[in-house]
């Protein structure tokens, strides 16, 4: 049906002051919790390439995967349900390879020729080189993987069954800061969650799932 006839249709039904306060809704979520960034890719063969190749490193790594609210868990689709991705195509496809991530990072750093070609491109290289010549607690803490966070919380709660306590209640904003980390916090909130175990209880939690103020109580067995 084409969508003039579907508006014809079903226009009536549409409550327009309502779809543009969830469209604010979803903007401003997406702001306040979600962290991306864009790069410019000219050639589309390389485009496409690097997007099946980023699908299939994220399905195929141990350590992503969704958190235990996300909607996804209840789409029919086993596919988007068992990836953590909203995505069924290209899951098993071939994962990026190390030249590949070099050439992303590359991309996202400096952009391409035509990028480079922009008035901004001096002082956005300016800001690069001050990162990597930049020493000190800040820029190290960028470097932490997924891995350094769940180390991180194995210590604490080895720490804590060592003085004897029966449980440990870990606060995200807390383990955040303490790891140094900037715009990190959906990931360490997820990671706590993975941590869990059974009869561990989550004390405090928001809609989102992903703020500062997560708190979850670990039993020490």
């Amino acid at each position: 049906m084409h969508k003039s006839q579907e508006k014809r249709d079903y226009g009536h039904l549409i409550d327009e002051r309502l779809e543009a306060e969830l469209e604010a809704k979803i903007s401003q979520y997406l702001r306040s919790s979600i962290t991306f960034v864009c790069f410019p890719v000219d050639e589309e063969e390389e485009r496409l390439r690097l997007e099946a190749g980023i699908i299939a490193t994220l399905n195929s790594h141990p350590s992503f995967g969704p958190s235990n609210n996300w909607l996804g868990l209840n789409s029919p689709v086993p596919e988007i349900a068992g990836s953590g991705l909203w995505n069924k195509q290209g899951l098993d496809g071939q994962p990026l390879s190390d030249n590949e991530v070099e050439r992303i990072k590359w991309l996202a750093r400096f952009g391409n020729d035509s990028y480079r070609n922009n008035a901004g491109y001096k002082a956005r290289i300016q800001r690069a080189v001050n990162c990597v010549t930049t020493t000190g607690k800040n820029y190290n803490s960028e470097r932490k993987t997924a891995d350094d966070i769940r180390k991180y919380i194995d210590k604490l709660l080895q720490e804590a069954k060592r003085r004897g306590e029966d449980y440990i209640d870990l606060v995200s904003g807390d383990i955040h800061k303490q790891l140094g980390m900037k715009n990190r916090m959906p990931q360490v909130c997820r990671i706590m969650y993975e941590k869990m175990q059974a009869g561990d209880k989550v004390i405090h939690t928001t809609p989102s799932g992903k703020s500062s103020t997560i708190k979850i109580r670990y039993y020490l067995k």
